[in-house]
Protein backbone atom coordinates (compact mmCIF):
# COMPACT_ATOMS: atom_id res chain seq x y z
CA UNK A 1 0.00 0.00 0.00
CA UNK A 2 2.97 2.31 1.25
CA UNK A 3 4.47 1.82 -2.49
CA UNK A 4 1.39 2.32 -4.00
CA UNK A 5 0.38 5.59 -2.64
CA UNK A 6 3.82 7.00 -2.95
CA UNK A 7 3.55 6.32 -6.84
CA UNK A 8 0.61 7.70 -6.85
CA UNK A 9 2.11 10.71 -4.94
CA UNK A 10 4.76 10.85 -7.53
CA UNK A 11 2.14 10.91 -10.56
CA UNK A 12 0.03 13.62 -8.87
CA UNK A 13 3.36 15.67 -8.55
CA UNK A 14 4.37 15.06 -11.96
CA UNK A 15 1.09 15.43 -13.58
CA UNK A 16 0.60 19.03 -12.28
CA UNK A 17 4.28 19.87 -12.89
CA UNK A 18 4.02 19.10 -16.33
CA UNK A 19 0.18 20.71 -16.60
CA UNK A 20 2.03 23.59 -14.96
CA UNK A 21 4.52 24.25 -17.89
CA UNK A 22 2.04 23.84 -20.61
CA UNK A 23 -0.08 26.56 -19.62
CA UNK A 24 2.70 28.97 -19.68
CA UNK A 25 3.68 27.31 -23.14
CA UNK A 26 0.43 27.89 -24.42
CA UNK A 27 0.50 31.22 -22.77
CA UNK A 28 4.18 32.22 -24.61
CA UNK A 29 2.79 30.68 -27.87
CA UNK A 30 -0.55 32.59 -27.84
CA UNK A 31 1.66 35.82 -27.58
CA UNK A 32 3.88 35.19 -30.37
CA UNK A 33 2.79 35.94 -33.80
CA UNK A 34 5.52 33.78 -36.47
CA UNK A 35 7.77 30.86 -35.79
CA UNK A 36 10.35 31.46 -38.06
CA UNK A 37 11.36 34.45 -40.87
CA UNK A 38 10.25 32.35 -44.06
CA UNK A 39 7.44 32.84 -46.08
CA UNK A 40 5.23 30.64 -47.36
CA UNK A 41 4.88 27.06 -45.22
CA UNK A 42 7.64 28.02 -43.46
CA UNK A 43 11.85 28.02 -43.71
CA UNK A 44 15.02 27.40 -41.65
CA UNK A 45 16.57 29.79 -39.26
CA UNK A 46 19.87 31.51 -40.00
CA UNK A 47 22.27 28.83 -38.66
CA UNK A 48 23.92 27.24 -41.77
CA UNK A 49 24.35 23.64 -41.59
CA UNK A 50 27.36 21.45 -42.56
CA UNK A 51 27.36 19.59 -45.94
CA UNK A 52 24.96 16.64 -46.06
CA UNK A 53 22.96 17.92 -43.30
CA UNK A 54 19.39 18.41 -42.96
CA UNK A 55 17.73 22.11 -42.31
CA UNK A 56 14.55 22.24 -40.24
CA UNK A 57 11.55 23.44 -42.57
CA UNK A 58 9.72 25.03 -39.36
CA UNK A 59 5.93 25.62 -40.37
CA UNK A 60 4.85 29.17 -39.05
CA UNK A 61 1.92 30.15 -37.06
CA UNK A 62 -0.22 31.12 -40.39
CA UNK A 63 0.05 27.51 -42.16
CA UNK A 64 0.00 25.52 -38.86
CA UNK A 65 -3.39 27.66 -38.42
CA UNK A 66 -4.74 26.90 -41.62
CA UNK A 67 -3.64 22.97 -41.77
CA UNK A 68 -3.82 22.21 -38.36
CA UNK A 69 -0.53 20.83 -38.05
CA UNK A 70 0.66 21.44 -34.43
CA UNK A 71 2.73 19.59 -31.83
CA UNK A 72 1.33 18.30 -28.55
CA UNK A 73 1.65 21.44 -26.97
CA UNK A 74 0.86 23.63 -29.65
CA UNK A 75 3.73 24.78 -31.02
CA UNK A 76 3.91 24.31 -35.24
CA UNK A 77 4.89 20.90 -36.70
CA UNK A 78 7.76 20.57 -39.65
CA UNK A 79 10.66 18.64 -41.13
CA UNK A 80 14.23 18.18 -41.57
CA UNK A 81 15.25 18.47 -45.52
CA UNK A 82 18.05 17.76 -47.49
CA UNK A 83 17.34 19.04 -51.14
CA UNK A 84 19.35 17.70 -53.76
CA UNK A 85 19.19 19.90 -57.08
CA UNK A 86 20.32 17.13 -59.51
CA UNK A 87 17.88 14.54 -58.41
CA UNK A 88 14.44 13.69 -58.93
CA UNK A 89 13.94 11.12 -56.70
CA UNK A 90 12.41 11.65 -52.74
CA UNK A 91 12.63 9.71 -49.36
CA UNK A 92 10.50 11.29 -46.73
CA UNK A 93 10.95 9.63 -43.33
CA UNK A 94 8.51 9.38 -40.79
CA UNK A 95 9.99 9.14 -37.24
CA UNK A 96 8.61 6.83 -34.73
CA UNK A 97 8.94 6.84 -30.81
CA UNK A 98 5.72 4.98 -29.37
CA UNK A 99 2.66 6.93 -27.95
CA UNK A 100 0.43 8.29 -25.74
CA UNK A 101 -1.45 5.51 -23.62
CA UNK A 102 -3.06 7.44 -21.38
CA UNK A 103 -3.07 11.61 -20.62
CA UNK A 104 -0.05 11.78 -18.39
CA UNK A 105 2.06 10.44 -20.94
CA UNK A 106 1.22 12.87 -23.28
CA UNK A 107 2.05 15.47 -20.87
CA UNK A 108 5.27 14.29 -19.82
CA UNK A 109 6.10 13.52 -23.65
CA UNK A 110 4.76 17.16 -24.65
CA UNK A 111 7.99 18.63 -22.88
CA UNK A 112 10.08 16.89 -24.67
CA UNK A 113 11.12 16.67 -28.98
CA UNK A 114 8.21 14.40 -29.14
CA UNK A 115 5.87 16.93 -28.32
CA UNK A 116 7.18 20.25 -29.21
CA UNK A 117 9.16 21.81 -31.14
CA UNK A 118 10.40 24.63 -29.71
CA UNK A 119 13.49 22.40 -29.00
CA UNK A 120 14.32 20.91 -32.09
CA UNK A 121 18.04 21.85 -33.55
CA UNK A 122 17.93 23.54 -37.19
CA UNK A 123 20.34 21.01 -38.48
CA UNK A 124 20.59 17.22 -38.12
CA UNK A 125 21.93 13.93 -38.85
CA UNK A 126 22.23 10.77 -38.11
CA UNK A 127 21.40 7.54 -39.02
CA UNK A 128 19.17 5.81 -41.36
CA UNK A 129 17.67 8.11 -44.74
CA UNK A 130 19.41 11.18 -43.24
CA UNK A 131 22.65 9.76 -42.85
CA UNK A 132 25.31 11.81 -44.82
CA UNK A 133 27.77 8.84 -44.97
CA UNK A 134 28.38 7.81 -48.82
CA UNK A 135 27.03 4.37 -48.10
CA UNK A 136 23.54 5.15 -47.46
CA UNK A 137 22.00 4.54 -50.49
CA UNK A 138 19.89 7.62 -50.65
CA UNK A 139 22.53 10.12 -50.09
CA UNK A 140 22.29 10.92 -53.22
CA UNK A 141 18.86 12.17 -53.66
CA UNK A 142 16.43 14.37 -51.72
CA UNK A 143 15.93 13.47 -48.24
CA UNK A 144 13.08 14.47 -45.59
CA UNK A 145 13.00 13.36 -41.88
CA UNK A 146 9.55 14.61 -40.27
CA UNK A 147 9.90 14.64 -36.90
CA UNK A 148 7.58 12.96 -34.24
CA UNK A 149 5.65 15.21 -32.15
CA UNK A 150 2.16 14.30 -31.71
CA UNK A 151 1.85 11.33 -30.08
CA UNK A 152 -0.62 9.20 -31.91
CA UNK A 153 1.09 7.20 -34.39
CA UNK A 154 0.43 9.73 -37.26
CA UNK A 155 -3.01 9.10 -37.03
CA UNK A 156 -4.51 12.36 -35.52
CA UNK A 157 -6.92 14.83 -37.38
CA UNK A 158 -7.55 17.32 -34.51
CA UNK A 159 -6.65 20.98 -34.96
CA UNK A 160 -8.18 21.95 -31.64
CA UNK A 161 -6.93 21.43 -27.96
CA UNK A 162 -8.40 18.66 -26.16
CA UNK A 163 -9.66 19.53 -22.77
CA UNK A 164 -9.30 15.58 -21.78
CA UNK A 165 -5.48 15.61 -22.33
CA UNK A 166 -5.16 18.71 -20.64
CA UNK A 167 -5.34 20.91 -23.92
CA UNK A 168 -2.61 19.14 -26.17
CA UNK A 169 -3.33 18.41 -29.62
CA UNK A 170 -3.16 15.34 -31.34
CA UNK A 171 -2.93 15.89 -34.92
CA UNK A 172 -0.37 13.63 -36.80
CA UNK A 173 -2.49 12.41 -39.97
CA UNK A 174 -2.76 17.23 -40.08
CA UNK A 175 1.10 17.23 -40.07
CA UNK A 176 1.76 14.63 -42.70
CA UNK A 177 -0.37 16.55 -44.99
CA UNK A 178 1.17 19.64 -44.37
CA UNK A 179 4.19 18.51 -44.52
CA UNK A 180 2.99 16.86 -47.91
CA UNK A 181 1.84 19.88 -49.09
CA UNK A 182 4.85 21.80 -48.69
CA UNK A 183 7.15 19.23 -50.35
CA UNK A 184 5.23 19.41 -53.26
CA UNK A 185 4.73 22.93 -53.30
CA UNK A 186 7.79 24.65 -51.65
CA UNK A 187 10.36 22.03 -52.62
CA UNK A 188 9.91 21.06 -56.06
CA UNK A 189 8.57 17.21 -54.93
CA UNK A 190 5.59 18.06 -57.49
CA UNK A 191 7.95 17.74 -60.40
CA UNK A 192 9.78 14.56 -58.99
CA UNK A 193 9.92 10.82 -60.83
CA UNK A 194 9.82 8.48 -57.45
CA UNK A 195 8.58 8.58 -54.08
CA UNK A 196 9.80 6.39 -50.90
CA UNK A 197 7.65 6.43 -47.89
CA UNK A 198 9.02 4.99 -44.62
CA UNK A 199 9.20 5.00 -41.15
CA UNK A 200 10.19 3.17 -37.99
CA UNK A 201 8.56 1.97 -35.09
CA UNK A 202 5.49 4.28 -34.78
CA UNK A 203 6.73 5.97 -37.81
CA UNK A 204 6.41 2.69 -39.68
CA UNK A 205 2.56 2.38 -38.13
CA UNK A 206 2.14 6.24 -39.49
CA UNK A 207 3.56 5.02 -42.80
CA UNK A 208 0.75 2.28 -43.20
CA UNK A 209 -1.73 4.64 -42.13
CA UNK A 210 -0.94 7.38 -44.27
CA UNK A 211 0.38 5.64 -47.56
CA UNK A 212 -2.82 6.02 -49.79
CA UNK A 213 -3.44 9.20 -48.93
CA UNK A 214 0.19 9.86 -49.93
CA UNK A 215 -0.35 8.19 -52.82
CA UNK A 216 -4.22 9.69 -53.68
CA UNK A 217 -2.55 13.13 -53.05
CA UNK A 218 0.12 13.44 -55.51
CA UNK A 219 0.53 13.58 -59.43
CA UNK A 220 0.64 10.38 -61.39
CA UNK A 221 3.69 11.02 -62.97
CA UNK A 222 5.43 10.51 -59.13
CA UNK A 223 5.85 6.58 -58.58
CA UNK A 224 5.34 6.60 -54.84
CA UNK A 225 6.53 3.52 -53.36
CA UNK A 226 6.03 2.68 -49.18
CA UNK A 227 8.07 0.53 -47.05
CA UNK A 228 7.80 0.38 -43.50
CA UNK A 229 10.04 -0.42 -41.16
CA UNK A 230 9.20 -1.57 -37.43
CA UNK A 231 10.43 -4.97 -35.39
CA UNK A 232 6.82 -6.34 -34.36
CA UNK A 233 5.24 -5.25 -37.83
CA UNK A 234 5.13 -6.93 -40.93
CA UNK A 235 6.83 -5.93 -43.65
CA UNK A 236 4.23 -4.19 -46.41
CA UNK A 237 5.27 -2.75 -49.95
CA UNK A 238 3.00 -0.11 -51.47
CA UNK A 239 3.67 1.01 -55.11
CA UNK A 240 1.22 3.27 -56.66
CA UNK A 241 1.24 3.50 -60.37
CA UNK A 242 -0.84 5.54 -62.74
CA UNK A 243 -4.54 3.51 -62.42
CA UNK A 244 -3.77 0.81 -60.02
CA UNK A 245 -2.74 0.61 -56.52
CA UNK A 246 -0.65 -2.68 -55.89
CA UNK A 247 -0.13 -3.85 -52.73
CA UNK A 248 2.57 -6.83 -51.55
CA UNK A 249 2.79 -8.31 -47.75
CA UNK A 250 5.35 -10.46 -46.44
CA UNK A 251 5.34 -11.89 -42.76
CA UNK A 252 8.67 -13.04 -41.27
CA UNK A 253 7.07 -16.05 -40.24
CA UNK A 254 4.96 -18.28 -42.95
CA UNK A 255 5.79 -16.22 -46.02
CA UNK A 256 2.52 -16.23 -48.20
CA UNK A 257 3.68 -14.94 -51.94
CA UNK A 258 0.73 -13.97 -54.35
CA UNK A 259 1.54 -13.74 -58.30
Amino acid sequence: MAKTSICHVLTLLLTVTARDVLSQRHVELSNTNTFDSGAGAGAGGLQQCHAGELSLTLFNKSYANVTGAYCLDGSPAGYYIHRNESSNDWVVFLEGGGLCVEAIDCWVRALGDHGTSTVWAQCTNGTNTFDADARNPFVGINRVWVRYCSGDTWSGTSDTPNPLLGDLITAGHLIVKAVLDSLLLDQGMATGDKLLLTGGSAGGIGTMINADFVSENTPDSLQVRMQLLSARTHTRTHTRTRRQHHCTHTRRRRSKHTK
